[in-house]
């Protein structure tokens, strides 16, 4: 932070900061460029349609729950543990195929 405070003054960094508001950059626009790939994908491999998959459906969700404990939870079933880390990064998209 301070070697971008020599560099940059304060006005500079605010209108750097508005911008990014209006066209995002940095890899959280890559990570919805990806999503929009992957619901464009999912909606045109099903004939007929299953579901409409959104890109927010893909993007990856790093909120915590709260009411999670802060140890890691492992599985012994390797498949059942890829199946949770899907479930709780694309919780929505996963609703969606089941109905709910």
């Amino acid at each position: 932070m301070r070697q971008l405070l020599e560099c940059v003054d304060s006005h500079e960094l605010t209108e750097w900061m508005a911008y990014d508001l209006i066209d995002p950059f940095g890899e959280a626009r890559a990570d919805y460029r990806s999503a929009i790939v992957a619901a464009q994908v999912t909606n045109h491999s099903f004939s007929p349609p299953r579901t409409s998959a959104l890109p927010s459906d893909f993007c990856p969700r790093f909120e915590r729950d709260p009411d999670a404990s802060d140890g890691p939870i492992l599985l012994d079933d390797p498949q059942a543990q890829s199946d949770l880390i899907d479930e709780r990064l694309y919780a929505r998209f996963f609703d969606a195929a089941k109905g709910k």
